[in-house]
């Protein structure tokens, strides 16, 4: 598992997601998890003014 997947796990099963759901993604979910993972923290970065 790559540093990337591991970040990503972090990140949803911190917003209550299952660790055994986010184990068991397809290469498209996975992408698509992470995708959606870097997008909320762009939105963020901008709502707080850090970009």
């Amino acid at each position: 598992m790559s540093d990337s997947d591991l970040y990503m796990v972090h990140h949803y099963v911190q917003r209550g997601h299952a660790l055994s759901d986010l184990l068991g993604l397809d290469a498209a979910s996975k992408r698509f998890m992470k995708v959606s993972m870097l997008l909320h923290y762009e939105e963020e970065a901008k709502r707080w003014g850090n970009s």
